[in-house]
């Protein structure tokens, strides 16, 4: 099944969500109110990590949003801001 960026978004808006910044060895987490602050700082982070991971909490679980659906994400993003 493909990803659908807008209606992730629309499911997810007001979850907290977790952003891991994978490193040689362990892993840096930030934890955001929403989906959409979480993106934000994934796309604005330069510290080069090996791989970004969103973790959004729904219903006692941890589902994760990376590679080229984060990608698919935050342009939706981007275009919602703009």
């Amino acid at each position: 099944m493909a990803f659908d960026a807008a209606a992730a978004l629309e499911r997810f808006a007001d979850r907290e969500t977790t952003v891991v910044l994978w490193r040689p060895g362990w892993g840096d987490r930030h934890t955001f109110e929403n989906i959409g602050d979480a993106v934000l700082f994934a796309k604005a982070d330069t510290s080069d990590p090996l791989k970004i991971e969103l973790l959004v909490h729904s219903e006692g679980r941890d589902i994760p949003i990376e590679g080229e659906n984060l990608e698919a994400l935050a342009a939706l993003v981007d275009a919602q801001a703009q």
